[in-house]
């Protein structure tokens, strides 16, 4: 592993860094020697991750390698040395590494285990990830889960808790060599019986570095919950793009009057059962005795609280509906120091809120225990926490907010709320719809100033798109000395950007909110995806700007044949709201790419969605990113607006240049759109396509807001032909030039250069264009034919260079030593590229013996070809490829020839004679019916005409259009019997359809690699979802046009 000096600190990385990455770990060592808070850009697939762990954990164990005590062997020097040492040796400082997601974690975790240092780790998770038990696991929202577990800790009544105190460490040295995730604590809390959740806080005391989400760290309530201490610690935050939002949103809350109607609903529950409780201590004497005397005072102090609570609730109910909302207004906005006033109208102030949140934690304990599940009460105590608690010793703090009153949206269902107000006998504010008040903060920097004040050491902000670095930390309001904007690590020619203006129909594509639902925008996008998706191998990921826009294209597609065209070029998926059906869904797309019948599949997402933010879709996961429109905030949102306003506010009250409004909301989609671009190039030799289907990207303002590396390789096309092509050229060259993608177990596919998807669109390509911006190799290509079955031979012809080179590159004077030069690199690199399509070509051919046979045949085959490879001899070879083909020798004949690669050059000649011997005779087995599909058998291909008649009378109310359908078909199959594999073979090799036996007309390939004729799949399609040959289950949208066989 090279050791790498970098600010006189030695660092362990586990190869040679790229520049890139040797200047982005000189910022992190920089930041952690100087105590100062940095913040680094990088782009995604530059192995940040990789730079930040190995800096900062190099300085950490550097620091703690100088703090070493020496031993002496004089005993007074010993105990004064460690005496000195004890007093003046500072704390090591601890790492927090904090992400956006579990998941991002996770992937860091996997980053640390393939480096040299071993630190003692922890991750801090919710219960939602960490509970184990079953009671609390049920719970379907995390606020009750919350209050579960607290109740079942409480009363000992959770074993893997109860379990905690005398296994703990034990497990935490057991899990402190494994560096462990979220799925490793949960795998031994349920193999020791202890709770993972009590276990990660437990084992935070003695980690050197921990993980969790950023959220922990921003959120004081979060902190506050999960013990987490600040001093003196190293914050790293990496996926930073979002920290200003989940700054604002942590010190924001929203209440309704439906959440203070239910909040009094639980209250009155409270005390009703208070009352219970003593009515049943009286009992039927009407006195207490002294004992339950004591307990009567107790409940009779409970219940006095509950209605000074009560009380609270009340006031703060009348006081927002009687304020006056002006006519016309969607709201009524008011400075941020008006929540304090009407707080205290209520009876609610500094001097009594914890007495409040004390009371009320009390109560939702005791619902918990009841087996009630309402938690409206926790968010009365949040808002309370965010007035009083956020910036307790400053009082300038209600200048980043504004209090906003405005209608409460109509609720489709609303639970049965008890009437609590005095003798009214109805709720006001729900009979009128209610109202939302609002508490928003707009200044990420009061979060960052309140965790800087935590006596942080450096605080680190870092992702792929945070650019401009300058307006980020603005907002922010707290210094950053040290910045970087690196650039990628990839080669121009890996990506491909352009700028779409207009579809194939010519008719502009502009997404903006005038223009975004017009039936000839949608139709015009819709034409667009598909020409792309031809083109585009394997992962087709598409980003819209929101749900609604989503939703309509899907609709006006599926009301057309798009939707239907879309799908046939790729299968389609969906991005969904919910957390666990987008798991399911994008494990599904993985699953297409990783098919061998199919690697290809098309993702519609929206950008700020789950797919957009952190996912990997690196390699064959995701080929291409299609951004349809620009997704700025929605302008009317009161949120919005009210944004808008505080930072024009804010430039006006301060001669500093600050962060104007309309620059705020720009920047909102130029990052949004960043942040989906990032998916497509995930490491040093992935490669992929950016295509920016709106012509507001050609504005040359709005290019300047994109990734740095990007915008170098942007290219506006105002005919989308030329598009078409250029794309085609850039994805032939990549898949020629770049080495495959390394297999993975995780969810990335195997790679296969050539994809359905190009063989498709291959006939649409013209000659190159001598403009071309890509090497000269990918020029030479031959002219539009009907050619070969696969791409290698379009490689092989390409490379010969013909002698009107000259007329296809630039136009330049060329001296002869140049020339000679690139000559001799051709040369080499034909040489290479010759070593590697061989050892190719023999995979292919391994791949179709395989799927020519069974599995167990192919093992047979295999340990055959072992044997030939190791004794070498022939007879027996031959012997036993006769009595594994069986009667299908003379149908596989060309696979029989395809291993004459694999014999000895003076075998070569009598093994074809051989073969042509054994063909003419009859197998010594009986066939195992090894055809094309192995899995089924040979009289299943077909059923016979009698069979067909017999099936048909049996149901005699079909309809009579799939009547005549069945009896068309039969009348094809003139033979009574099935058709044999070696039929079959003839007929595939002859390109005859197998169901009607005449030429292929219109062929489609099934993912069972049978192939008929498009009418024949259409008619038998009409009958059942199955092939007509082996009988395997098969969709239109599964089926591939195939130009030649």
């Amino acid at each position: 592993m090279p050791s790498l000096k970098i600010r006189g600190l030695d660092v362990q990385f586990p190869f040679d860094p790229y520049p890139p990455q040797r200047d982005y770990m000189e910022k992190v060592v920089e930041c952690l020697q100087e105590g100062k808070n940095g913040i680094l850009e990088s782009p995604t697939g530059t192995g940040k991750t990789l730079c930040l762990l190995c800096a900062a954990l190099a300085w950490q164990e550097s620091l703690k390698s100088e703090k070493t005590p020496s031993f002496f062997p004089d005993d007074s020097k010993k105990e004064k040395s460690w005496e000195t040492e004890a007093v003046s040796r500072p704390v090591v400082p601890k790492i927090i590494y904090s992400s956006r997601t579990h998941s991002q974690l996770t992937q860091a975790i996997h980053e640390l285990k393939n480096t040299q240092y071993k630190p003692v780790v922890t991750i801090l998770g919710s219960r939602d990830q960490l509970c184990l038990n079953p009671v609390v696991s049920r719970a379907t929202t995390n606020t009750e889960k919350v209050h579960l577990c607290r109740s079942k800790v409480q009363s000992h009544t959770c074993r893997f808790y109860n379990n905690l105190e005398a296994k703990s460490s034990d497990m935490a040295s057991l899990l402190s060599q494994r560096m462990p995730d979220i799925e490793d604590l949960v795998q031994e809390g349920a193999r020791q019986t202890v709770c993972p959740y009590y276990l990660a806080r437990e084992l935070k005391a003695s980690a050197e570095l921990i993980f969790m989400p950023y959220n922990y760290i921003l959120d004081i309530k979060s902190r506050k919950a999960h013990g987490i201490d600040l001093r003196n610690t190293i914050v790293i935050c990496d996926e930073a793009h979002n920290i200003e939002k989940m700054c604002e949103d942590a010190s924001s809350f929203d209440l309704s009057s439906f959440d203070v109607a239910c909040c009094l609903e639980d209250i009155i529950r409270c005390i009703d059962t208070k009352k219970k409780e003593k009515e049943s201590l009286i009992g039927g004497s009407g006195q207490l005795s002294t004992f339950d005397g004591d307990e009567g005072k107790k409940i009779d102090e409970e219940m006095e609280s509950m209605y000074c609570v009560k009380a609270i609730m009340v006031n703060l109910e009348k006081a927002i509906d009687g304020l006056d909302i002006p006519r016309g207004e969607d709201g009524l906005t008011r400075p941020g120091s008006f929540m304090a006033e009407l707080l205290k109208q209520c009876q609610l102030n500094e001097s009594n809120y914890l007495l409040v949140i004390d009371q009320c934690e009390q109560m939702l304990l005791f619902l918990t225990n009841s087996f009630h599940k309402s938690y409206s009460l926790q968010k009365f105590v949040d808002m309370i926490r965010v007035v009083y608690q956020t910036s307790s010793s400053s009082h300038q703090h209600h200048t980043y907010y504004k209090v906003h009153v405005r209608p409460s949206p109509e609720r489709k269902s609303r639970s049965k709320i008890e009437t609590w107000t005095s003798g009214t006998g109805k709720n006001p504010s729900t009979s009128a719809g209610g109202r939302t008040l609002s508490y928003w903060c707009f200044s990420p920097g009061h979060a960052m100033n309140d965790l800087t004040a935590q006596g942080v050491h450096s605080l680190i902000l870092t992702s792929g798109t945070l650019s401009p670095l300058s307006s980020f930390s603005a907002e922010l309001k707290i210094p950053f000395p040290v910045s970087i904007e690196n650039p990628h690590v990839i080669e121009r020619h890996q990506v491909f950007a352009g700028v779409v203006t207009c579809g194939p129909d010519r008719v502009t594509l502009n997404s903006s909110y005038q223009n975004r639902f017009s039936l000839d925008y949608l139709s015009s996008l819709g034409k667009t995806l598909v020409r792309l998706a031809s083109v585009v191998p394997n992962g087709f990921l598409v980003f819209f700007p929101s749900y609604p826009l989503m939703s309509k294209c899907v609709e006006t597609w599926q009301q057309s044949d798009l939707w239907n065209k879309l799908s046939e070029r790729k299968p389609v998926f969906l991005e969904p709201k919910g957390k666990t059906d987008f798991n399911q869904t994008i494990d599904a797309f993985y699953e297409k790419i990783r098919d061998p019948s199919c690697r290809q599949a098309t993702f519609l997402a929206v950008c700020r969605g789950k797919a957009a933010e952190g996912l990997d879709f690196a390699d064959v996961n995701g080929r291409a990113v299609v951004i349809t429109g620009l997704p700025f905030p929605p302008k009317m949102d009161p949120k919005v607006k009210l944004k808008m306003l505080y930072l024009d506010e804010a430039v006006r009250a301060t001669s500093k240049e600050s962060l104007s409004g309309n620059t705020w909301y720009c920047q909102q989609a130029s990052r949004a759109v960043n942040q989906a671009i990032g998916r497509v190039i995930r490491h040093r030799h992935d490669f992929g396509a950016l295509l920016l289907c709106d012509s507001r990207f050609s504005a040359r303002n709005v290019q300047l807001q994109l990734p740095k590396w990007v915008r170098p390789s942007v290219t506006t096309y105002d005919d989308f032909e030329k598009l078409f092509k250029d794309l085609g050229m850039f994805f032939t060259y990549a898949e020629r030039t770049l080495p495959p993608p390394r297999s993975k177990n995780s969810s990335v596919a195997q790679y296969k250069p050539n994809s359905d998807a190009r063989n498709d669109v291959a006939d649409d390509f013209d000659t190159f264009s001598s403009s071309s911006k890509y090497p000269v190799p990918i020029q030479f290509r031959p002219a539009l034919k009907r050619r070969a079955d696969s791409l290698t031979r379009k490689f092989q012809q390409a490379q010969r260079v013909e002698s009107h080179v000259s007329s296809l590159a630039p136009k330049t004077e060329i001296s002869l030593k140049n020339s000679e030069e690139i000559s001799s690199k051709k040369k080499k690199i034909t040489e290479k590229d010759g070593k590697k399509g061989k050892a190719a070509e023999a995979k292919a051919y391994l791949q179709e013996v395989k799927e020519a046979l069974s599995d167990e045949s192919y093992k047979r085959f295999s340990h055959l070809l072992a044997e030939y490879q190791k004794n070498s001899e022939l007879d027996s070879f031959v012997s036993g490829l006769h009595k594994i083909f069986g009667q299908s020798v003379v149908a596989m004949k060309r696979l029989l020839e395809g291993l004459q690669k694999f014999l000895k050059a003076h075998h070569k000649e009598p093994y074809l004679k051989l073969c042509l011997e054994l063909s003419s005779r009859k197998s010594p087995e009986t066939p195992s019916a090894e055809r094309l599909h192995p899995k089924q058998s040979t009289g299943k291909l077909m059923r016979d005409s009698k069979d067909s008649t017999k099936d048909l009378a049996k149901d005699s109310e079909e309809p009579a259009s799939k009547k005549l359908a069945v009896t068309a078909l039969n009348e094809t199959h003139s033979a009574s019997a099935p058709i044999s594999v070696p039929n079959l073979q003839r007929l595939q090799s002859e390109k005859f359809c197998p169901v009607c036996k005449k030429k292929l007309r219109g062929p489609y390939l099934a993912p069972c690699k049978h192939v008929c004729c498009s009418s024949c799949w259409r008619e038998c399609l009409k009958i059942a979802e199955k092939c007509p040959v082996c009988e395997q289950p098969v969709s239109k949208q599964q089926l591939q046009h195939k130009y030649l066989l």
